[in-house]
């Protein structure tokens, strides 16, 4: 009798609400953005007011969704969630790059994962231009640019395969299907033809874990047409 009501109290506890919660240091912002990110389309859903530097809000969604919560034009979370989960936010915004932080559920861990990834190919980007920079019209411009372009096509390749163990992975994570489509400035990691066994591989698993999720329907309604 005592396990049954220990199991109703659980239940009842569950929430069936999204919870984020937010800490911020050096804050001035009296509010921050929260966007749903749809296929098509990001959606402006609420403002949250920040008091003292701290937040607190319930998301009603009954369907798994992906989030971005601005700070400001250049600071951002994003996260992926659904009823019941819970994700906290903290960041010095003195220095958002190095002190953000968020926790939460295995899709936003991998989200996470792979945006840190990114960030830092693009810190390897951008030495590599400015080396080329430095020795533009130099007599030796051509064989810097050949070891230039050999480098970043070495940071290419790490930074697409890490992507695809992700895939591989975890095929039935919508941060899966994020990671394909991630781009390092113009151009794309993935190529929805050359690459399109990676999209079917999610289009499969991701459909079997989240039937209804506007984000599978798009994928094989792109798959479809795209055949």
């Amino acid at each position: 009798m005592f396990l049954v009501a220990g199991l109703l109290m659980l239940i009842a506890c569950k929430s069936d609400k999204v919870n984020i919660k937010g800490t911020f240091e050096n804050c001035s912002a009296k509010y921050v953005l929260l966007k749903e990110v749809l296929p098509q389309e990001i959606v402006l859903l609420d403002t949250i007011a920040i008091f003292n530097g701290y937040f607190s809000y319930d998301i009603d969604n009954e369907n798994i969704t992906i989030y971005k919560l601005e700070l400001n034009d250049t600071d951002f979370f994003s996260f992926i969630a659904q009823k019941g989960d819970k994700i906290e936010l903290s960041a010095d915004l003195h220095s958002f790059d190095k002190t953000y932080a968020i926790k939460g559920n295995l899709e936003t861990q991998l989200l996470d994962d792979s945006r840190r990834q990114l960030d830092k190919f693009d810190k390897k980007v951008k030495k590599l231009s400015a080396i080329f920079i430095q020795n533009e019209n130099t007599e030796h411009s051509d064989s810097v640019a050949i070891r230039i372009d050999k480098a970043y096509q070495m940071y290419f390749d790490e930074h697409q395969q890490y992507l695809k163990k992700i895939i591989e992975t975890h095929p039935d994570k919508l941060a899966s299907l994020l990671a394909f489509y991630q781009r390092l400035g113009r151009r794309a990691l993935f190529d929805a033809q050359k690459d399109r066994y990676l999209l079917e591989l999610l289009a499969k698993n991701l459909s079997k874990n989240y039937p209804q999720s506007e984000y599978v329907i798009d994928l094989n309604n792109r798959l479809k047409y795209d055949n």
